[in-house]
């Protein structure tokens, strides 16, 4: 019977320590929580990655429509000046003719020599 008692004894003193380790532990959690808690809130605007795919996406369609219509404007602008050289070649005289006829020979025998004399002076027709 004493054995027993003395097995009882540890064993209560035992969960006695470990009952005052529970309420230590206890009081230490409940300080943490009696004081308030610091937070840090850091706000940060962000676009997501979609949102910059299709503003690059509007941009190139942009610049793409941007150079269509450029085209579209020197092409007409070309259709309009082939029609306003042949009309004039059409009601022009004979001196205007022959001015005509040699700009399109020699434009016709060298390209590259003309172009570059047709940009750099300007060709006088003569007056009639």
């Amino acid at each position: 019977m004493q054995n027993e008692l003395k097995t009882y004894s540890n064993y209560a003193r035992t969960s006695n320590n470990k009952t005052d380790e529970l309420w230590l532990r206890i009081d230490v959690y409940a300080n943490k929580l009696a004081e308030p808690v610091k937070s840090n809130v850091t706000h940060q605007h962000q676009l997501h990655k979609g949102i910059w795919i299709s503003v690059g996406l509007s941009v190139a369609v942009i610049m793409l429509l941007m150079g269509w219509i450029s085209s579209c404007n020197s092409k007409k602008q070309c259709e309009a000046n082939d029609i306003k050289y042949r009309a004039i070649k059409g009601t022009a005289g004979k001196e205007l003719s022959k001015v005509f006829y040699k700009m399109d020979s020699l434009y016709d025998a060298n390209q590259k020599q003309s172009e570059s004399k047709l940009y750099s002076k300007k060709i006088r027709l003569p007056n009639k």
